[in-house]
Parts: structure tokens; C-alpha cells; sequence
């Protein structure tokens, strides 16, 4: 509401583990892949009818996650 734009009419762009680094492609609604930034958007704006731009990271190999 503060800056009265449609959520029509934006694009959001985030990470995606779930494709090869490099890969970008773009997606209309859907699921939300565990992602915690898209759950808040949907929680704010009570909508997944988004679209969406996905920068490919790639899965971590195993045993390469800091903890």
C-alpha cells in the first residue's frame, strides 16, 4: 500500500536452489520452493499470483555448508 503498486505489475527476482548456477528463468505463480522471502511476500500480499524472475545457485555439494 505505501507505494500503490499492483502486485500485477512488478517482478520479483530471487535465488533458486532448485536450478544449475547460472540458469535464469522466469515463472508466473506457483510454489514457493521453501523459499522464505517468497512465503513473506505471499504473506503480505495474500496472493502467489507474481511474476518471478529465478537466478539459478545450485545445490551446495555435501559436507560444503558452514554450520
Amino acid at each position: 500500500d505505501f507505494f500503490s503498486i499492483a502486485l500485477e505489475e512488478t517482478l520479483i527476482i530471487h535465488d533458486d536452489l532448485e536450478l544449475d548456477f547460472g540458469r535464469v528463468e522466469i515463472k508466473e505463480g506457483g510454489g514457493l520452493g521453501g523459499h522464505n522471502g517468497l512465503k513473506s511476500i505471499v504473506q503480505h500480499t495474500g496472493s502467489r499470483d507474481f511474476h518471478r524472475l529465478r537466478f539459478g545457485i545450485g545445490r551446495p555439494s555435501r559436507g560444503s555448508v558452514s554450520s
